[in-house]
């Protein structure tokens, strides 16, 4: 019978610049208890669609019932670093810095960076083109940043590397009675 199991697990910090890890690891596996299992199979999921769940969990279940194999998935750091995995868009200083000289090369009086705020710097282009004050294509550069899940960073791939690595030995250090 196929099994689908979730765990957490501790995992290294981030010794290279010496940042703590926040959050614990998490990896999925999929199994089938009646056989056993004679390779791990690792699904390591990118930006599309392949991060979806529904879309990793069928895959994974399908490899299990053609093979003899435990699919692992894991939740590798730094995973939701974009928006249809959980980033959210945020307005850093930079990003702030990037608006407000923007605005003033055309002109335009800057109130606060809210969503109110890039209404009114909106409304008062619409104003100098319609015044003929500003050339009709001009537009405002707005900059904004993607702020990653559990406060997590971009790092050419070395984490995300060490969690699969540490998800495939816990898998071979607790999973001895189904794995050979």
């Amino acid at each position: 019978m196929l099994k689908n199991e979730t765990y957490f697990i501790d995992t290294c910090d981030d010794v290279e610049l010496g940042i703590k890890r926040e959050s614990k690891l998490e990896y999925k596996i999929t199994y089938d208890d009646s056989k056993q299992m004679k390779a791990i199979v690792c699904i390591i999921s990118g930006f599309g669609d392949d991060a979806n769940s529904d879309y990793r969990r069928h895959l994974a279940e399908t490899i299990c019932s053609n093979f003899d194999v435990i699919v692992l998935s894991v939740e590798y750091h730094c995973i939701g670093s974009r928006l249809n995995n959980g980033a959210k868009i945020v307005f850093d200083n930079i990003d702030e810095f990037i608006l407000e000289h923007s605005c003033k090369a055309f002109g335009v009086k800057w109130k606060d960076f809210s969503y109110d705020g890039l209404k009114y710097i909106d409304q008062q282009m619409i104003e100098l083109k319609s015044t003929n004050k500003i050339h009709n294509q001009s537009k405002i550069q707005l900059s904004a940043t993607l702020k990653p899940t559990k406060n997590e960073y971009q790092n050419f791939g070395i984490m995300q590397a060490i969690d699969i690595s540490n998800a495939i030995l816990h898998v071979e250090k607790n999973m001895g009675g189904v794995y050979q």
